[in-house]
């Protein structure tokens, strides 16, 4: 079981900023860990916002990369196979490419699905997600590298 929207918003924190639960539920259903792996990653890495319009600001942290990373796999290196494990660092970019091709298909079919605040979010937002692609691609070593201490 995945939830399928793994963001920060969708964690509950109490008093200390520690996670109690999970919120938004409405997405779990079967699927693969990369997918919240990735989305996950693909929320919590990144340097800029989902709609940012100026691609340069898109970059990877690697430290939160790591941090996250790190908590994922102290709960869940036991119960994943290794073939899960070996593709854990493609799961960023793939999630990232799939929401930039969502973003891209509600704005040529008129911002149907996704919420927008201003004309052409959604091109925007396609446009971010498909740099920060190319950005978690190219650090492909480095996020292996950290996999692998984590």
């Amino acid at each position: 079981m995945t939830h399928n929207d793994t963001k920060f918003n969708n964690v509950l924190l109490d008093e200390a900023g520690r996670g109690r639960c999970v919120i938004d539920l409405e997405t779990v259903m079967p699927g693969y860990v990369h997918y919240d792996f990735g989305d996950g990653i693909r929320t919590t890495v990144t340097t800029a916002e989902e709609d940012e319009a100026d691609l340069s600001k898109i970059n990877i942290d690697l430290e939160r990369f790591q941090a996250f990373a790190q908590g994922f796999l102290e709960e869940t290196r036991d119960i994943l196979s290794p073939a899960e494990l070996q593709y854990l660092p493609l799961a960023g970019p793939l999630l990232s490419y799939l929401m930039g091709i969502r973003f891209l298909a509600d704005f040529l079919q008129g911002d149907s699905y996704y919420k927008i605040h201003f004309e052409g979010q959604n091109l925007q937002r396609a446009r971010a997600q498909l740099q920060l692609t190319k950005n978690l691609l190219a650090q492909q070593d480095a996020l292996q590298d950290i996999l692998k201490q984590a």
